[in-house]
């Protein structure tokens, strides 16, 4: 078993290099967080890249899905915080360990190519919705 894993509860123990490790290798995943992707929607290719990371962890799949809702949600809430703080003072780093390493979750809110953000005045454009923090294995 992996170090830092307790075969009888099934939890691993994420250390600070654990979850580092565990970040470098979900964004080499980008089925898993990138929206733009064709496969995105396709839950087979989601459900190997899921195994992918369970195998490397060894751990199973809902383990990881809670890891991953986990450091979505943690990232979301200090994202937050950071533009808050960043209204009238200087811009102050977060100091969360693992902030920098997902800020690449950023640019699934980036529209598609080919897709205009701007209004064109006779055309109806498709409803933008910001990146959904929610996701469906």
């Amino acid at each position: 078993p992996q170090e830092g894993f307790d075969v009888e509860s099934n939890k691993i123990n994420w250390s600070q290099e654990t979850t580092i490790e565990f970040i470098e290798e979900y964004r080499k995943f980008a089925v898993l967080w990138d929206t733009r992707l064709t496969d995105y929607k396709t839950n087979h290719a989601k459900l190997d890249a899921l195994q992918g990371l369970a195998e490397k962890f060894n751990c199973d799949v809902p383990m990881v899905k809670k890891k991953i809702k986990n450091l979505w949600t943690a990232f979301c809430c200090e994202h937050k915080c950071q533009a808050k703080k960043t209204g009238s003072s200087p811009i102050k780093r977060s100091i969360w360990f693992v902030y920098d390493l997902l800020i690449f979750l950023l640019d699934v809110d980036n529209p598609r190519p080919g897709y205009s953000s701007e209004v064109e005045p006779q055309a109806e454009q498709p409803m933008r919705v910001e990146a959904s923090y929610y996701f469906y294995y």
